[in-house]
């Protein structure tokens, strides 16, 4: 996932996450593929990588969901290769 990959984060950026973000949750390429296939084929969704990390994160369980919970994920980009969507479709389904 380019779109969210960085190696520092930018002074500017830090400090305001730093001040307004309890929480950071990770995802891993696998579980950014998994949500891309999930979304393909539930939703008619094309997405990327970046655009499917908050679908990833809660498919993955690894958002605590209260039993009444109210729970939006946005999904941004569809700026990914033709060729690598059909790819992650191809290894999700083996």
């Amino acid at each position: 996932a380019d779109g969210i990959a960085v190696r520092k984060p930018g002074k500017i950026n830090f400090e305001i996450v730093k001040k307004y973000v309890d929480n950071i949750i990770t995802v891993s390429e696998e579980e950014m593929k998994s949500a891309i296939f999930t979304l393909a084929k539930e939703a008619k969704i094309v997405v990327e990588g970046a655009g499917a990390s908050s679908v990833a994160a809660l498919l993955s369980k690894k958002v605590p969901i209260k039993d009444i919970s109210n729970i939006v994920c946005i999904i941004t980009g569809g700026n990914i290769d033709m060729s690598l969507f059909k790819s992650v479709l191809k290894d999700v389904t083996r």
